[in-house]
C-alpha cells in the first residue's frame, strides 16, 4: 500500500485544484459575460488529405 500512498495524494490534488477551478473560473467568466463557444462540427475541421 506504501507505493499506492503517493499516486492517491496526487489524485486527489488533481480534484481539489479541479474544483478550484472551477469554483474560481466559472464565476468570473459569468460576471464577466464570457460566454461558452461551440466549436466546428466534426465534418468541417476533418477535411480528407490529399493524396
Amino acid at each position: 500500500m506504501n507505493i499506492l500512498q503517493p499516486v492517491l495524494a496526487l489524485v486527489i490534488w488533481t480534484f481539489v485544484l479541479w474544483f478550484l477551478l472551477y469554483a474560481t473560473r466559472l464565476p468570473a467568466m459569468q460576471k464577466a459575460k464570457i460566454k461558452k463557444v461551440e466549436g466546428k462540427p466534426q465534418e468541417e475541421w476533418r477535411t480528407p488529405l490529399e493524396a
